[in-house]
């Protein structure tokens, strides 16, 4: 290759000939700080707030497909879905911050629910019904709480069924 040759050709890949050479790691100096920066804002500054808990809620066997079962003093239910998965329903109603009352006897759930059975959750202060299942049926356009539900084995081997809440704090 010719000298006239080598240098054409390493002006092709210099793009931004005027640029000096240290902008490089100056600016990679520059971008790691910026992102120590928003690391320690996201920590510091902007806390979000979340509670995460978990619960057992029992061994797997207390639970039925359409069974309910009531947890009062956590302010939960749990249904047995019909694909046997078991499903928690939060008992307070996020936007009006009422408790849901579990009626069996209304009517107005069986084609939502499991196994067609009867049942709503009612929130009276809105006048909002939902399904078993959480979803919504009428005077509300939104589904109650859900929350995560897994499954581990105590020492003894037994299935348990645990409810994983969670929830944004007031700031």
């Amino acid at each position: 290759m010719h000298n006239g040759e080598e240098k054409k050709s390493h002006k092709l890949f210099n793009l931004l000939p005027n640029i000096p050479p240290s902008l490089g790691p100056i600016a990679l100096i520059a971008f790691s700080a910026l992102t120590v920066l928003v690391f320690l804002w996201g920590e510091l500054v902007a806390d979000p707030r979340i509670d995460v808990s978990q619960f057992d809620a029992g061994p797997i066997e207390k639970f039925d497909i359409g069974k309910i079962i009531t947890l009062d003093e956590l302010g939960f239910y749990l249904i047995g879905m019909e694909d046997g998965r078991i499903r928690a329903v939060d008992g307070r109603n996020e936007k009006s911050g009422c408790e849901v009352i579990y009626d069996r006897d209304d009517t107005r759930g069986i084609s939502k629910n499991p196994l067609s059975i009867t049942g709503v959750f009612l929130d009276r202060c809105s006048d909002s019904v939902w399904a078993l299942t959480g979803d919504a049926i009428s005077g509300a356009n939104y589904p109650l709480r859900t929350p995560q539900v897994t499954y581990k084995r105590d020492a003894e081997g037994i299935l348990h069924v645990w409810v994983e809440v969670i929830t944004v704090l007031d700031r």
